[in-house]
């Protein structure tokens, strides 16, 4: 991170995105062309031509999450009576409110566990944003007939120095990681822009979280008479940056980020996804020794 292209910015400062096509555009999972907005019927795909149909179905589906989840005992933060009554209370899911603070939490462990929502997942760690992308890269059926892995990178404290000067349009949202053990082995976080409703009746279509960064830059950036410039980054460090690697060295990033310990059953990590790491061990050995690199690594003296 010792890198001008970083802006002389502490590595912790940033956030990390990782997609296994760099041509995917960065929008949150519920605002993308084909979005299963819902649980009940797989015909409806989002994004929804009403920006009042969109935000009550992404109140839906966190409602049958948060339902489903408490019938097989699990406790999701954020659970109470407004998601379990009927429906009463239009400023849960009211375009204007959506999605109110008090559910910012739930929200987040929805979309850390697949729903679709509003939130985009980064992390404070580079790597495990790379984890990602070479992961699915390494995918077809995920991305296609991609050509590049990508990495986008946002300056925080860009988020932070908008909001001192009011404009608050976007935020990044974090969940507590002592009953998270998946956010906080991923040093997870996600951004949330509170204007998006408002930008899509306006626009006709969600804007990307690039160009909401790329506008609140050059809006703090900007000197007024008699203000104090609080952007302090030098020219010509940008805010958000996207590094990409050609799809065909997904499993070379992989093998170096696993001599570094970046594997699924440390990012996460349960019984299952130590199996599947080192079930993925044997494609890895087998990758290393077909090009003659450095030798395979073993499990120990017996092996």
């Amino acid at each position: 991170m010792t890198h001008s292209l970083w802006g002389g910015q502490p590595s912790w400062d940033w956030g990390f995105r990782g997609q296994g096509n760099a041509d995917w555009l960065l929008l949150p999972s519920a605002f993308r062309p084909g979005a299963a907005l819902s649980y009940a019927d797989e015909n409806v795909k989002g994004p929804m031509p009403d920006i009042k149909d969109q935000c009550w179905l992404e109140y839906k589906l966190i409602q049958h999450f948060l339902y489903l989840g408490d019938r097989v005992g699990l406790s999701v933060p954020g659970d109470a009576q407004h998601f379990r009554l009927p429906p009463q209370d239009e400023s849960l899911w009211h375009e204007s409110e959506w999605p109110r603070d008090d559910i910012l939490e739930t929200l987040a462990i929805a979309q850390h566990h697949g729903v679709p929502t509003r939130l985009l997942d980064i992390t404070h760690d580079a790597l495990i944003a790379a984890f990602f992308a070479a992961d699915d890269a390494r995918d077809p059926r995920k991305v296609g007939d991609a050509e590049r892995l990508g990495v986008w990178a946002v300056d925080l404290s860009l988020v932070r120095q908008a909001a001192a000067l009011g404009d608050e349009r976007l935020i990044h949202v974090t969940v507590p990681r002592a009953s998270n053990s998946f956010l906080h082995h991923q040093d997870g976080l996600f951004l949330l822009d509170r204007k998006a409703s408002q930008r899509r009746l306006e626009l006709g279509r969600f804007e990307t979280m690039d160009e909401i960064v790329d506008g609140i830059w050059h809006r703090v950036d900007s000197v007024e008479p008699g203000r104090r410039r609080l952007y302090y980054r030098p020219f010509p460090a940008s805010p958000m940056v996207k590094v990409t690697a050609p799809v065909a060295i997904a499993m070379d990033i992989l093998d170096l980020l696993d001599r570094e310990f970046y594997n699924r059953g440390r990012i996460m990590p349960t019984h299952d996804n130590v199996v599947k790491a080192l079930e993925f061990l044997r494609s890895l050995n087998t990758h290393r020794r077909n090009k003659g690199s450095l030798p395979a690594i073993t499990l120990g003296p017996k092996y």
